[in-house]
This record gives C-alpha cells, sequence and structure tokens, in this order.
C-alpha cells in the first residue's frame, strides 16, 4: 500500500555528471513492492526553464550520481515509513516519472542532508 510522503509539489535535486538540475515533484510516496522500498514521485515542470532542465536530465539520466530533496515533510514521513517497515524491505529505490510514457528506476541509499533534506545516493 502507498504511503504519501507529501502530495503538494517538493524540489528534486538531481546531481549528475554534467550539472545539477532541480525539478518540482509531486505525488511524492512510498511503498513496498516485491521486498524493495520504493519511494517515487511524478515531476511536474513549473515553467519552461525546468522542462529544458528535464530535457538535460533525461539525455544524460544514466550520470545521475545523486538526488536530494530539501523538505521536512517529505524526511519526517520516509523517516516513519522505514521505522515501521524496517525489517520488510532489502533495497531501496527511487522512481522517478518524466512523464506518462517515460520512469526511470534508481537503485539508491538514503542519508540525512542537514536538518530539513533526505538524498537518495545511487548505488
Amino acid at each position: 500500500m502507498k504511503s504519501s510522503l507529501r502530495k503538494s509539489g517538493v524540489w528534486f535535486e538531481f546531481q549528475y555528471k554534467f550539472g545539477c538540475e532541480s525539478l518540482n515533484g509531486i505525488l511524492t510516496s512510498a511503498e513496498l513492492v516485491d521486498g524493495n522500498l520504493v519511494v517515487s514521485t511524478d515531476l511536474k515542470p513549473i515553467s519552461s526553464n525546468q522542462r529544458d532542465d528535464m530535457s538535460m536530465l533525461l539525455r544524460h539520466i544514466e550520470s545521475v550520481t545523486d538526488i536530494v530533496v530539501h523538505d521536512s515533510q517529505v524526511k519526517k514521513n520516509l523517516l516513519n515509513y522505514c521505522r515501521n517497515h524496517n525489517e520488510k524491505f532489502d533495497k531501496k529505490k527511487l522512481e522517478v516519472k518524466f512523464s506518462s510514457t517515460v520512469t526511470h528506476i534508481f537503485n539508491v541509499e538514503f542519508r540525512s542532508v542537514d536538518s530539513d533534506g533526505v538524498g537518495f545516493s545511487v548505488v
């Protein structure tokens, strides 16, 4: 069953070989799928600049090394979800939906970023 981490917009910062892109994500959630903890979000660019950033990111998707979300609600809800399901998952994944037809799944490890953020290190 999916658990909402945040329904409204939150910034996802994607760091990759050629730079960093910040994109708006909505409907961010967590769920257990086949022994994996899957955090998912739908990217929804809010400007033409973000649409260009998303296109650039898609061209270099294989070089993404890190994704960061600076949002205390996402961090708090993800920590609670992990505590409640601690022994039910072996791996962690971040599923990013770029459009109705394009989704990319990253194998990740979580880490704390500052007091209000969570990082997803691509492994």
